[in-house]
C-alpha cells in the first residue's frame, strides 16, 4: 500500500512539474524580417530553387512558382532564437507552414549546421538555438501562417510565430 502511494505521489508531483513548465517550456523570439531583393541574391536565389526541386521530388509538399512571376517576388529571412528552459533535450524546429499558401518556394535550413528545419533540430537543456528561415514569396499574408513545433516528452506543441 505504501507503495502504491509512492509511485501515486510521484506521478503527480512529475505531472505538476510538466503542467508547470508546459506554458514556458519554449521561449521563441522571432526577429523582424528583414526584406532582401532577389536580385542582389540571384545565386543564393537559384540555389534555394534547387533544394526545391529536390525536395518535391523527394515528396515534400512545396509548390513552385511561374519562373515569369518568381522574378517579381521578395526573399524575406527570419531569425528564430529558441530557448529550451527544461532539465533534458527538446526536439523542436519543424516549422510548417498551411497547405493554402500556394507560393511558397523553400524554407532554409539552420546556417551554421545546415540541417533541414522541416527534420527538426535538438535544442539541449537550458541553451539557446538560432534558426534562419527563408522564404520567397510573392504573398506577404503567407507569413502568418508560420508555426514552430516543439516536441515535449513525445508529444507535439505548436506555437505561431505571429
Amino acid at each position: 500500500m505504501k507503495r502504491l502511494i509512492k509511485t501515486i505521489f510521484i506521478f503527480a508531483l512529475i505531472a505538476g512539474l510538466l503542467w508547470g513548465v508546459s506554458g514556458s517550456w519554449l521561449k521563441v523570439k522571432v526577429s523582424m524580417p528583414s526584406e532582401v531583393d532577389i536580385a542582389a541574391y540571384q545565386g543564393v536565389y537559384d540555389g534555394l530553387l534547387e533544394d526545391l526541386h529536390n525536395r518535391s521530388l523527394q515528396g515534400h509538399a512545396f509548390r513552385n512558382l511561374p519562373q515569369e512571376e518568381s522574378s517579381n517576388g521578395r526573399m524575406v529571412i527570419y531569425t528564430i532564437t529558441a530557448t529550451n528552459r527544461l532539465p533534458f533535450p527538446i526536439q523542436m524546429m519543424e516549422l510548417s507552414i498551411v497547405p493554402s499558401s500556394k507560393d511558397i518556394l523553400t524554407v532554409g535550413g539552420l546556417k551554421e549546421t545546415g540541417y533541414d528545419i522541416n527534420k527538426g533540430v535538438e535544442v539541449q537543456p537550458f541553451s539557446t538555438a538560432e534558426v534562419h528561415l527563408i522564404l520567397i514569396t510573392t504573398d506577404a499574408r503567407i507569413e502568418r501562417d508560420l508555426k514552430l513545433t516543439g516536441y515535449l516528452l513525445g508529444y507535439p506543441v505548436e506555437r505561431k510565430l505571429r
